[in-house]
Protein backbone atom coordinates (compact mmCIF):
# COMPACT_ATOMS: atom_id res chain seq x y z
CA UNK A 1 0.00 0.00 0.00
CA UNK A 2 1.73 3.10 -0.87
CA UNK A 3 -0.98 5.96 0.63
CA UNK A 4 -3.32 6.56 3.38
CA UNK A 5 -5.84 8.90 4.74
CA UNK A 6 -6.38 11.34 7.72
CA UNK A 7 -9.50 11.81 8.03
CA UNK A 8 -11.68 14.14 10.48
CA UNK A 9 -14.65 13.46 12.74
CA UNK A 10 -16.86 16.46 12.80
CA UNK A 11 -19.82 17.34 15.27
CA UNK A 12 -22.66 17.35 13.48
CA UNK A 13 -24.37 20.02 16.11
CA UNK A 14 -21.79 23.17 15.29
CA UNK A 15 -19.85 21.03 12.50
CA UNK A 16 -16.61 21.63 14.34
CA UNK A 17 -14.11 18.87 14.22
CA UNK A 18 -13.92 16.90 17.20
CA UNK A 19 -11.23 13.59 16.30
CA UNK A 20 -8.24 13.45 13.82
CA UNK A 21 -7.06 10.13 12.59
CA UNK A 22 -5.35 7.89 10.65
CA UNK A 23 -7.35 4.92 7.96
CA UNK A 24 -6.32 3.05 5.03
CA UNK A 25 -10.13 2.33 4.97
CA UNK A 26 -11.94 5.12 5.95
CA UNK A 27 -15.21 3.95 5.69
CA UNK A 28 -14.48 0.84 7.77
CA UNK A 29 -12.41 2.77 10.44
CA UNK A 30 -15.87 4.83 10.69
CA UNK A 31 -17.80 1.89 10.79
CA UNK A 32 -15.47 0.50 13.76
CA UNK A 33 -15.76 3.73 15.42
CA UNK A 34 -19.67 3.67 15.66
CA UNK A 35 -19.37 0.03 17.01
CA UNK A 36 -17.01 0.86 20.04
CA UNK A 37 -18.99 3.61 21.19
CA UNK A 38 -22.09 1.36 20.97
CA UNK A 39 -20.52 -1.20 23.42
CA UNK A 40 -21.29 -0.53 27.09
CA UNK A 41 -18.98 1.53 28.80
CA UNK A 42 -16.68 3.15 26.13
CA UNK A 43 -13.17 3.20 27.43
CA UNK A 44 -12.02 6.32 25.27
CA UNK A 45 -12.72 9.75 24.80
CA UNK A 46 -13.57 10.12 21.15
CA UNK A 47 -15.95 6.82 22.01
CA UNK A 48 -18.22 8.41 24.62
CA UNK A 49 -18.18 11.52 22.44
CA UNK A 50 -19.73 9.47 19.69
CA UNK A 51 -21.39 7.58 22.12
CA UNK A 52 -23.68 11.20 23.26
CA UNK A 53 -24.43 11.40 19.65
CA UNK A 54 -25.66 8.03 19.29
CA UNK A 55 -28.16 8.38 22.66
CA UNK A 56 -29.11 11.71 20.84
CA UNK A 57 -30.48 10.03 17.39
CA UNK A 58 -27.26 11.58 15.64
CA UNK A 59 -23.74 10.31 14.39
CA UNK A 60 -20.31 12.16 13.59
CA UNK A 61 -19.63 13.44 10.34
CA UNK A 62 -16.79 11.72 8.34
CA UNK A 63 -14.21 13.43 6.21
CA UNK A 64 -10.82 12.73 4.45
CA UNK A 65 -8.35 15.22 5.11
CA UNK A 66 -5.45 14.41 3.12
CA UNK A 67 -4.20 11.41 0.83
CA UNK A 68 -0.29 10.91 1.86
CA UNK A 69 2.32 8.55 1.07
CA UNK A 70 2.21 5.50 3.48
CA UNK A 71 5.66 6.27 5.24
CA UNK A 72 4.73 10.05 5.42
CA UNK A 73 1.56 9.36 7.60
CA UNK A 74 2.99 9.98 11.38
CA UNK A 75 3.91 13.31 10.52
CA UNK A 76 0.69 14.34 9.01
CA UNK A 77 -1.38 13.24 11.49
CA UNK A 78 0.74 15.23 13.94
CA UNK A 79 0.51 18.21 11.92
CA UNK A 80 -3.13 18.22 11.27
CA UNK A 81 -4.05 17.61 14.77
CA UNK A 82 -1.83 20.21 16.31
CA UNK A 83 -3.76 22.27 13.17
CA UNK A 84 -6.74 21.49 14.55
CA UNK A 85 -6.20 21.87 18.41
CA UNK A 86 -5.77 25.47 17.75
CA UNK A 87 -9.38 26.59 17.43
CA UNK A 88 -11.15 22.87 18.12
CA UNK A 89 -11.98 20.87 21.25
CA UNK A 90 -10.71 17.54 20.21
CA UNK A 91 -11.23 14.21 21.55
CA UNK A 92 -7.52 13.09 20.67
CA UNK A 93 -5.93 11.59 23.70
CA UNK A 94 -2.10 11.83 22.11
CA UNK A 95 -0.23 14.14 19.84
CA UNK A 96 -0.63 11.45 16.90
CA UNK A 97 1.70 9.32 14.82
CA UNK A 98 2.13 6.79 17.61
CA UNK A 99 -1.34 4.48 17.29
CA UNK A 100 -2.52 4.55 20.39
CA UNK A 101 0.65 5.58 22.88
CA UNK A 102 -1.19 8.72 25.11
CA UNK A 103 0.75 11.67 26.22
CA UNK A 104 2.08 12.16 29.73
CA UNK A 105 -0.44 15.15 29.91
CA UNK A 106 -3.19 12.40 29.04
CA UNK A 107 -2.18 9.73 31.28
CA UNK A 108 -1.67 12.83 34.36
CA UNK A 109 -5.34 13.79 33.58
CA UNK A 110 -6.53 9.74 33.65
CA UNK A 111 -4.88 8.98 36.69
CA UNK A 112 -6.30 11.67 38.44
CA UNK A 113 -9.50 11.47 37.67
CA UNK A 114 -9.25 7.86 39.12
CA UNK A 115 -8.28 8.84 42.82
CA UNK A 116 -10.37 7.74 45.53
CA UNK A 117 -13.30 6.59 42.55
CA UNK A 118 -15.08 3.82 43.87
CA UNK A 119 -17.83 2.18 42.17
CA UNK A 120 -21.28 2.35 43.25
CA UNK A 121 -23.03 -0.74 44.40
CA UNK A 122 -25.59 -0.69 41.01
CA UNK A 123 -22.51 -0.11 38.78
CA UNK A 124 -21.07 -3.45 40.23
CA UNK A 125 -24.39 -5.38 40.42
CA UNK A 126 -25.00 -4.30 36.60
CA UNK A 127 -21.45 -5.11 35.71
CA UNK A 128 -21.87 -8.72 37.18
CA UNK A 129 -25.11 -9.45 34.98
CA UNK A 130 -23.49 -8.21 31.95
CA UNK A 131 -20.96 -11.62 32.64
CA UNK A 132 -23.71 -13.69 33.56
CA UNK A 133 -23.08 -16.37 31.07
CA UNK A 134 -20.57 -15.37 29.14
CA UNK A 135 -18.43 -18.43 28.08
CA UNK A 136 -15.00 -17.99 29.03
CA UNK A 137 -12.28 -17.47 26.27
CA UNK A 138 -9.72 -20.67 27.44
CA UNK A 139 -12.61 -23.07 28.28
CA UNK A 140 -11.74 -26.30 27.27
CA UNK A 141 -8.36 -25.14 26.25
CA UNK A 142 -5.64 -27.78 27.22
CA UNK A 143 -2.09 -27.92 26.31
CA UNK A 144 -0.03 -31.22 24.06
CA UNK A 145 2.58 -31.67 26.72
CA UNK A 146 2.52 -33.62 30.18
CA UNK A 147 3.58 -32.17 33.34
CA UNK A 148 6.39 -34.14 32.76
CA UNK A 149 7.46 -33.31 29.89
CA UNK A 150 6.75 -29.57 30.38
CA UNK A 151 9.11 -30.03 33.55
CA UNK A 152 11.96 -31.34 31.46
CA UNK A 153 11.43 -28.21 29.01
CA UNK A 154 11.26 -25.84 32.13
CA UNK A 155 15.15 -27.35 33.31
CA UNK A 156 16.43 -27.23 29.52
CA UNK A 157 19.05 -24.57 29.40
CA UNK A 158 21.68 -24.50 26.32
CA UNK A 159 25.18 -24.58 27.04
CA UNK A 160 27.61 -21.58 26.03
CA UNK A 161 29.11 -23.67 23.57
CA UNK A 162 25.85 -24.35 22.11
CA UNK A 163 24.65 -21.04 22.12
CA UNK A 164 27.78 -19.53 20.29
CA UNK A 165 27.54 -22.21 17.62
CA UNK A 166 23.57 -21.14 17.22
CA UNK A 167 24.60 -17.54 17.07
CA UNK A 168 27.04 -18.18 14.58
CA UNK A 169 25.04 -20.18 12.47
CA UNK A 170 22.41 -17.65 11.71
CA UNK A 171 24.80 -14.37 12.06
CA UNK A 172 24.06 -12.68 8.67
CA UNK A 173 21.58 -14.77 7.63
CA UNK A 174 18.60 -13.28 5.31
CA UNK A 175 15.48 -15.53 5.81
CA UNK A 176 13.81 -16.13 1.89
CA UNK A 177 10.35 -15.10 1.38
CA UNK A 178 9.40 -18.43 1.46
CA UNK A 179 11.21 -19.26 4.51
CA UNK A 180 8.95 -16.79 6.16
CA UNK A 181 5.97 -17.55 5.26
CA UNK A 182 6.56 -21.26 5.72
CA UNK A 183 7.51 -19.81 9.95
CA UNK A 184 4.72 -17.89 10.23
CA UNK A 185 2.40 -20.60 8.79
CA UNK A 186 4.13 -22.85 11.03
CA UNK A 187 3.61 -20.57 14.23
CA UNK A 188 -0.07 -20.09 13.86
CA UNK A 189 -0.28 -24.05 13.36
CA UNK A 190 1.44 -24.50 16.57
CA UNK A 191 -0.45 -22.12 18.12
CA UNK A 192 -3.57 -24.10 17.04
CA UNK A 193 -2.38 -27.04 18.15
CA UNK A 194 -1.64 -25.79 21.27
CA UNK A 195 -5.08 -25.24 22.06
CA UNK A 196 -3.95 -21.26 21.74
CA UNK A 197 -6.13 -20.61 19.06
CA UNK A 198 -9.36 -22.30 18.06
CA UNK A 199 -11.12 -23.02 15.29
CA UNK A 200 -14.34 -21.06 14.40
CA UNK A 201 -17.36 -21.42 11.51
CA UNK A 202 -19.26 -19.20 9.40
CA UNK A 203 -22.57 -19.68 9.53
CA UNK A 204 -25.44 -18.17 7.55
CA UNK A 205 -27.62 -15.62 9.59
CA UNK A 206 -30.85 -16.35 8.64
CA UNK A 207 -30.62 -20.78 8.25
CA UNK A 208 -27.60 -21.62 10.54
CA UNK A 209 -25.70 -23.11 7.51
CA UNK A 210 -22.33 -23.82 7.62
CA UNK A 211 -20.25 -21.52 4.69
CA UNK A 212 -16.70 -21.76 6.19
CA UNK A 213 -14.48 -22.83 8.76
CA UNK A 214 -10.89 -20.57 9.75
CA UNK A 215 -8.16 -21.65 12.15
CA UNK A 216 -9.05 -18.78 14.57
CA UNK A 217 -11.22 -15.57 15.29
CA UNK A 218 -8.25 -13.20 14.29
CA UNK A 219 -7.67 -15.00 10.79
CA UNK A 220 -11.77 -14.67 10.30
CA UNK A 221 -11.61 -11.38 11.07
CA UNK A 222 -8.88 -10.54 9.38
CA UNK A 223 -10.70 -12.07 5.75
CA UNK A 224 -14.11 -10.25 6.48
CA UNK A 225 -12.32 -6.92 7.42
CA UNK A 226 -13.62 -6.82 11.01
CA UNK A 227 -12.57 -6.48 14.36
CA UNK A 228 -11.96 -9.90 16.00
CA UNK A 229 -13.76 -8.37 19.41
CA UNK A 230 -17.39 -8.33 17.24
CA UNK A 231 -16.47 -11.98 16.19
CA UNK A 232 -16.22 -13.14 19.98
CA UNK A 233 -19.21 -10.76 21.11
CA UNK A 234 -21.53 -13.06 18.74
CA UNK A 235 -19.63 -16.65 19.33
CA UNK A 236 -20.48 -15.20 23.57
CA UNK A 237 -23.57 -14.44 22.75
CA UNK A 238 -23.68 -10.64 23.18
CA UNK A 239 -24.71 -10.10 19.61
CA UNK A 240 -26.31 -12.10 16.70
CA UNK A 241 -24.36 -11.45 13.98
CA UNK A 242 -20.79 -10.15 12.91
CA UNK A 243 -19.78 -9.35 9.42
CA UNK A 244 -23.01 -9.97 8.25
CA UNK A 245 -22.82 -13.94 9.51
CA UNK A 246 -23.47 -15.88 12.74
CA UNK A 247 -20.60 -17.26 14.56
CA UNK A 248 -19.63 -20.62 16.57
CA UNK A 249 -16.57 -22.32 17.27
CA UNK A 250 -15.93 -25.78 15.71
Amino acid sequence: MDTTFIYALSDPRTSKVRYIGKSNWVEKRYINHLYAASRPNPSFHVFRWIRQLLDLGLKPGVEVLLEVPYKNWQEAEKFMIAHYKQFCDLTNMSEGGDGDCLTDESIEKIRQSHIGRKHTKEHRENNSKSKMGNIPWNKGLRGIYSEETLEKMRGRVKSLEEREKSSKVHKGRIKSIEEVKKISEGVRRSSYIMGLRKPVYKLDKDTGEILGDFISITEAARQHFVVPKSIGNCICGRSKTAGGFRWRFV
